[in-house]
This record gives C-alpha cells, sequence and structure tokens, in this order.
C-alpha cells in the first residue's frame, strides 16, 4: 500500500487470534520508522537488505514481499533470502 496524500495515513488491520502477526507488523513498522527503506520500502543498504532476508525468514509462514518490483517471486525468496539471512 501507498499512501499519496501529504498527511499520515492510519491502516488498522484486525487478526484474530493475533499469534505471530502482531509481532511481523510491528517489526515491519519499526523497520520502516527506523529509516532502513527507501520511499518505495526497498532496503537501503547492505545490511538493511540483510535485516530484511532476515525479518522474511522469520516471518516466512506470514510474508511474501510482492512490492514494490523488483522483488523476486515468492519461490527465489524462499530459496535465497535464508541464505542472506543473519543468524
Amino acid at each position: 500500500m501507498r499512501n499519496d496524500a501529504t498527511s499520515p495515513a492510519t491502516l488498522r488491520i484486525v487478526v484474530n487470534p493475533a499469534g505471530a502477526m502482531r509481532r511481523c507488523l510491528e517489526d515491519g513498522a519499526a523497520f520502516n520508522r527506523d529509516g532502513r527503506l527507501t520511499p518505495r520500502g526497498l532496503p537501503k543498504s547492505w545490511s538493511a537488505l540483510r535485516d530484511a532476508a532476515t525479518y522474511v525468514v522469520r516471518y516466512a509462514d506470514t510474508t511474501v514481499l510482492l512490492m514494490p518490483p523488483p522483488f523476486p517471486p515468492p519461490i527465489v525468496q524462499r530459496t535465497l533470502l535464508p541464505l542472506l539471512a543473519r543468524r
């Protein structure tokens, strides 16, 4: 999703039971707030790319990166991102 307005947008998500989804969303929001992503949502540095890979691997049951391009298809993500992820 993208907000083209000049004012902040609010997104409300309800997941029952919340499970790992809450932590997934909180971690993703923190990653963005920390300034580690470009305005298009791409990691800004090699370190940010590795942390993004770690995030996707950690939440593989709830997360697949589809936007913005040029993210690779999910099958490629499941193969390559674990190699980039911090251990």
